[in-house]
């Protein structure tokens, strides 16, 4: 996968209780908080654009 690898409707286990296990592991892992007005159907277009979003929370 690479940052432009998409990701909401092009892997099937990404369903929305998988979004959020994933968003827990993500805070827990890199010590942030995301924000419930941060997380969009967007952010999880591609690969690149959620790491964008973990890279905004890590820079607060």
């Amino acid at each position: 996968m690479d940052r432009d690898s998409p990701l909401i409707g092009h892997v099937a286990e990404l369903d929305s209780m998988a979004i959020l296990t994933f968003l827990t592991t993500l805070e827990e892992e890199f010590g942030i908080l995301i924000d419930d007005d941060d997380v969009s159907a967007e952010r999880f277009e591609t690969l690149g654009s959620l790491v964008n979003l973990v890279t905004e929370q890590v820079e607060r």
